[in-house]
C-alpha cells in the first residue's frame, strides 16, 4: 500500500505534467480537458492535485484514527491478530480479527 501511495503523492506533485483523477465523478471532464487543444488547463491540472492531496489525507486520517483505538497486549495487537486491508473508494481500514469483525 505504501507504495501506491508514495506513487500517487509523486503524481500529484508532478501535475504539470500528470493527471491524477482520485474520483471517478471527474471522469468526463477528464475527457473534455483532455481533448481540448493544447491539453488540460493548468488549473484544471491544480485543482486535480488538490483533490488528490485530500483524498490522500482522509485516507491518512482513516488509518489514523483507526489505529488510536488498538493496543498492544502481550506482544500483540489486541484484539486484532490477522491482516490490514484498506480499500481507497471511500477511504476504509479494516482489521480483521478471527471473528472477522469491522472497527
Amino acid at each position: 500500500m505504501t507504495s501506491i501511495l508514495f506513487s500517487i503523492f509523486a503524481a500529484a506533485k508532478n501535475f504539470r505534467d500528470v493527471l491524477v483523477v482520485v474520483d471517478p465523478a471527474d471522469y468526463p471532464r477528464v475527457l473534455d480537458e483532455l481533448a481540448r487543444p493544447g491539453g488540460p488547463s493548468l488549473e484544471f491540472r491544480f485543482e486535480l492535485m488538490k483533490k488528490t492531496f485530500a483524498h490522500t489525507a482522509q485516507y491518512d486520517g482513516t488509518i489514523a484514527m483507526t489505529l488510536a483505538a488498538v493496543d498492544i497486549d502481550g506482544g500483540t495487537i489486541a484484539p486484532y491478530t490477522e491482516v490490514i486491508v484498506v480499500d481507497y473508494q471511500p477511504p476504509r481500514l479494516v482489521l480483521v480479527t478471527p471473528l472477522d469483525q469491522e472497527i
